[in-house]
C-alpha cells in the first residue's frame, strides 16, 4: 500500500511539473514584446510581424504608407508628433478594424481623399496626442464603440474634423482641437448615441462647430465653438442630448435645432463660484449674443436663451471657464 501511494504521489509530483512548465513556457511565448522601425522601414511590415499586444515604437521620421492595423497592438512614436510624419500613399493611413489599438504621437496628414484614422467596427482603442491635418476626414469612426480620442489637433483637413457614424456609442471624445476645416463641421456625429464631447475646441471651421444629425443621448458639455462660418452647434433629428457648460462665441450663428428637443443645461444642480460668491443650480451655456439681464447676481441670466423650439433655461453671463468649480457630470 505504501508503495502504490508512493507511485501516486510521484505521478502527481510529475503533472504538476509538466504543468508548471507548460505555464512557463506559453507565458515566455505570449510575453508582450517590442518592436522599432527606423526610418526607411515599414510601420506595416512590424505589425505583420507583431504578435498581439506587442508594441511598436516608431523613430524619428516621415514614413509614407498606408496601415491597417488588424491586431491588438499600441503604436507609437518614439519622440512625438512633431518629429514622426506619417504621409498617405493612396488610401486611409490608419485604418484600424481590431479592438484595444492604441495609435499615440505621429502627424499624420495628406491622405487628400481619405482619411488620417479611420476606425471601423472596432472598440476599447485610445487615439491619443496626434496631430490630423490635410486629410479628406480628420478621425473617422463608423459604428465604433467605447474608444477614447483625446489630445488630438485635427486641423485643416478638407471635410470634417472628427466624425462618429454609423450607429458609433460609447465613445469619449475629450480635450481635441477640431478647428479650421476647410468644408464642413469641426465635430460631427450621425447616427451615433451614448459618446460624451467634453473640453474640445471647435473653432473657425467652414461649417459648423459641432453638428448632430439623427443622434441621440449624447453629452456635449464644457467645449468652445467659436468663429465659425456655420452655426456653433447645429442638431437636426436628435433628441435628449445634454448640451452644457459650452462657450458659443462670436460664429455666423450660434444655435439652430430643426426636429429636436434637448436638455440645455446640467441634468443636475452643480456648486460653483461667482464674483467670490457660491451658489448651486443647474448650469447652461455661455451665449455671446445672449442679451438678459442677472439680476440677483448669480451668475445665471434672469430669461431664457432662445433655441428655436428649445430653450437654455440657466443662460451663463460669462465663459463656463470662469465659475471657478463647475465640473463636468461624472
Amino acid at each position: 500500500m505504501k508503495h502504490e501511494r508512493g507511485k501516486i504521489g510521484t505521478a502527481l509530483l510529475f503533472a504538476v511539473l509538466i504543468a508548471m512548465l507548460a505555464f512557463l513556457s506559453f507565458g515566455s511565448v505570449s510575453a508582450a514584446q517590442q518592436h522599432y522601425v527606423n526610418p526607411g522601414e515599414s510601420i506595416q511590415g512590424a505589425i505583420d510581424n507583431a504578435n498581439a499586444g506587442d508594441t511598436i515604437i516608431v523613430r524619428d521620421g516621415t514614413y509614407t504608407e498606408n496601415i491597417t492595423v488588424y491586431k491588438r497592438l499600441t503604436i507609437q512614436s518614439e519622440t512625438g508628433a512633431d518629429s514622426t510624419i506619417v504621409h498617405a500613399a493612396n488610401s486611409h493611413i490608419f485604418n484600424i478594424t481590431a479592438d484595444h489599438v492604441n495609435i499615440t504621437g505621429f502627424t499624420i496628414e495628406e491622405a487628400s481623399k481619405r482619411c488620417g484614422i479611420l476606425i471601423s467596427g472596432a472598440t476599447n482603442g485610445n487615439i491619443s496626442n496626434n496631430i490630423v491635418s490635410g486629410n479628406y476626414h480628420g478621425i473617422f469612426l463608423s459604428n465604433a464603440s467605447r474608444n477614447t480620442i483625446c489630445y488630438n489637433s485635427v486641423l485643416a483637413n478638407k471635410n470634417y474634423g472628427i466624425i462618429l457614424t454609423g450607429s458609433s456609442t460609447y465613445n469619449k471624445i475629450i480635450k481635441n482641437n477640431a478647428s479650421n476645416n476647410l468644408k464642413e463641421s469641426g465635430i460631427y456625429l450621425s447616427k451615433s448615441y451614448n459618446n460624451e464631447i467634453q473640453d474640445n475646441i471647435a473653432n473657425s471651421n467652414k461649417g459648423k462647430g459641432i453638428e448632430l444629425k439623427s443622434s441621440n443621448e449624447n453629452i456635449i458639455a464644457n467645449n468652445t465653438a467659436k468663429n465659425n462660418n456655420g452655426k456653433a452647434i447645429y442638431l437636426k433629428n436628435s433628441n435628449n442630448n445634454e448640451i452644457y457648460l459650452n462657450n458659443f462665441v462670436d460664429n455666423a450663428n450660434n444655435a439652430y435645432s430643426n426636429e429636436s428637443t434637448n436638455v440645455w443645461n446640467s441634468p443636475s444642480e452643480i456648486t460653483y463660484t461667482y464674483n467670490g460668491s457660491t451658489y448651486t443650480d443647474n448650469m447652461g451655456n455661455y451665449w455671446g449674443d445672449y442679451t438678459g439681464a442677472d439680476g440677483n447676481g448669480d451668475g445665471l441670466g434672469d430669461s431664457p436663451y432662445r433655441i428655436d423650439t428649445d430653450n437654455d433655461e440657466h443662460p451663463l453671463m460669462v465663459p463656463w471657464e470662469i465659475y471657478l468649480t463647475a465640473l463636468f457630470r461624472t
